[in-house]
């Protein structure tokens, strides 16, 4: 299997775990941060009111992943995404889909290249040195806090 592969295959691994980990939220907090979650063809779109700016909790990616893209499928999962009140769109497209007709589809629909979300894939075995000066600590409850304020700090997040 080519690199290429592997990486779309890696898309739809995430989807699934994206699904698998909104799906185990309560009724009752799924409500309050007003999360939903939608197959269209082997796609998934994300919504999340309470955050709408947040891009991993609102977004449409792993269209193409294992399926054909169908533009057919981006449509039907960016009405999903209006009807949900949603004005910010962000699609992750899998890698190897960037042929001149996707792209020409994707500028009639609005959208434009910006920013990036890079997936890393390695070996098992091993992984090389890197030195580096960077101190690698243990985080424990007693550290929570503090851990969350620095993840809410560089992701632009409020911490609360």
């Amino acid at each position: 299997m080519d690199a290429t592969r592997k990486m779309q295959l890696a898309e739809a691994v995430e989807a699934a775990n994206v699904e698998s980990l909104l799906g185990l939220m309560d009724a009752d907090l799924r409500d309050t941060l007003g999360v939903t979650v939608r197959r269209f063809g082997d796609g998934l779109a994300v919504r999340m009111t309470a955050e709408p700016d947040f891009p991993y909790l609102n977004r449409v990616f792993a269209l193409g992943s294992r399926e054909a893209f169908s533009f057919e499928a981006l449509d039907e999962a960016l009405e999903f995404l209006r009807r949900e009140g949603s004005t910010f769109r962000l699609l992750q497209l899998p890698p190897g889909l960037e042929d001149d007709s996707v792209l020409q589809g994707l500028a009639e629909r609005g959208f434009r290249r910006g920013g990036s979300w890079t997936k890393f894939l390695r070996r098992t075995d091993v992984p090389p040195s890197f030195p580096t000066d960077l101190e690698v600590v243990e985080v424990d409850a007693s550290l929570a806090d503090e851990a969350a304020a620095v993840q809410a700090e560089k992701i632009g997040r409020a911490h609360v």
